[in-house]
This record gives C-alpha cells, sequence and structure tokens, in this order.
C-alpha cells in the first residue's frame, strides 16, 4: 500500500493525433526545413507555432502531443548515403521567389529550375506566377534545351504536381503531371515530407543562382530583359562550375 502506483500506457491509442493532423505537422516542417536550407534561420518554426498553427485551423490538440511526435519522429539523428547517378537519369524540379525592381515596381517573381542529379547543368526562368502555363512552359523549354528527356523527374508538394496525400507518404499526381508523363516518357516522384536531405540539391541551386545573378543587379525595365540577364549569368555560372 506504499509503494508508488504504476500505470500500464502501454495499449493507450493516440485520439488526437489524428492521419490528417500528422499530415498538417508533417507539412509545416517541411516548410520549416525549407527556410532553413534557404538561409531563413529567423523564420523557422518553432514547435509551439506548429502548435498554435494547428489549433488555428481548427485541430483539438495539445503542446505536449505535438512535441512528443516530432521528438519521436523527426528528431531522430540519421546516417544518409551519399547518392550516386547517371548521367540523364534524374532532373529535379522546384520553385523560388525573386524581389526584382521591374519598370520601377517591387516585384515578387518565381523562379522555375530544373537541376540535373549529376553534372552542373541547370535550367531557369522567371514567370510571374506558378499557374499551370508557366509549369508547362518552363518544362518544354528546357527539354528542347537540353534536346532530350532525363528518365526520372523529382518534385517538390507543389499544387501543379501533387493532387492530394495519401496517408502520411503517398502523393497522388495531378491530371497535369500525368498527361506530360504519358507524353513525354518519363518517370516521376516526390521528395518525401520533411526530408530537407532529399532536396538539398535543387534548392541549394536555387539560392546560389539568386544570390550570384541577382545580388549585384536587381532593377530591369521588363520581365523579358530580367530572363535574358538570367540567362547570361546562367550560362557563366555553368562555364565557371564546368
Amino acid at each position: 500500500m506504499t509503494s508508488k502506483p504504476k500505470y500500464d500506457t502501454s495499449s493507450r491509442t493516440r485520439t488526437k493525433l489524428t492521419n490528417e493532423v500528422i499530415d498538417k505537422i508533417n507539412e509545416l516542417l517541411e516548410q520549416k526545413e525549407k527556410n532553413r536550407l534557404l538561409g531563413r534561420s529567423k523564420q523557422l518554426m518553432k514547435k509551439i507555432d506548429i502548435n498554435e498553427k494547428l489549433v488555428e485551423m481548427g485541430f483539438d490538440i495539445s503542446y505536449p502531443t505535438v512535441c512528443n511526435y516530432i521528438r519521436e519522429n523527426n528528431e531522430r539523428k540519421e546516417a544518409f548515403i551519399r547518392q550516386e547517378y547517371d548521367l540523364r537519369e534524374i532532373v529535379e524540379f522546384d520553385w523560388g521567389e525573386v524581389k526584382l525592381t521591374i519598370a520601377g515596381k517591387p516585384t515578387t517573381l518565381q523562379m522555375g529550375l530544373l537541376t540535373t542529379a549529376k553534372s552542373s547543368y541547370h535550367y531557369t526562368r522567371l514567370y510571374q506566377n506558378q499557374k499551370l502555363k508557366n509549369f508547362l512552359d518552363i518544362h518544354l523549354r528546357a527539354f528542347n534545351n537540353i534536346a532530350g528527356i532525363h528518365r526520372e523527374l523529382v518534385y517538390d508538394n507543389l499544387k501543379r504536381a501533387v493532387r492530394k496525400f495519401v496517408g502520411r507518404n503517398e502523393k497522388e499526381a495531378t491530371e497535369d503531371l500525368i498527361k506530360i508523363w504519358l507524353y513525354y516518357g518519363f518517370k516521376y516522384r516526390f521528395y518525401n515530407v520533411a526530408k530537407g536531405n532529399e532536396k538539398g540539391h535543387v534548392e541549394r541551386s536555387i539560392e546560389f543562382i539568386r544570390r550570384k545573378d541577382f545580388s549585384s543587379r536587381t532593377d530591369f525595365d521588363t520581365v523579358e530583359e530580367a530572363n535574358a540577364y538570367l540567362k547570361k549569368k546562367l550560362l557563366e555560372l555553368m562555364h565557371m562550375l564546368n
């Protein structure tokens, strides 16, 4: 009677930590990792921020539950094996923001980038937005520039590529991506949620090109002029890297 009571918690279920909540936590963790890779160290969500965001979305979940999930699933030390690829095997695609002054007006443009997993080939172009027309346009331009198709294209969780999440890690492609895949014949896959190590190559390339090309010059008369400048500087960068 004087001994400390013991409780068996092994059979308890997580009534609030549903698959939907887990997916939202993983999405927020992925955004945090993206900000970290882009050098936005002052814009990283803390666990309390993630919990507040979930509550704001209407989920009934406690702060300790969020902390426990992140600690158990996303804070483990991992060993990463360096991947080796063949030429013509894999191309990665992503978008990144570029802030310029166009015709005297501060403008935020979207820089689409296709970069090869092997070698230092990049194809990039500036657009007003990430709409389907521009998503298709940069693929067509890049394929024509390469004069061929790589075997596999890898995407982040983009609206134009991912229709919906199925469970925790599986994703369903959009009809638009499926049409491109059927027409050109390449395979496609998506990065895993909150796995910044898988997509570091393309995100580092976006950060590198943005810094090298647009740190010294940011004013242009038109978007077309900015794209011409980007093309010229990119050729110089690839020549330097090779």
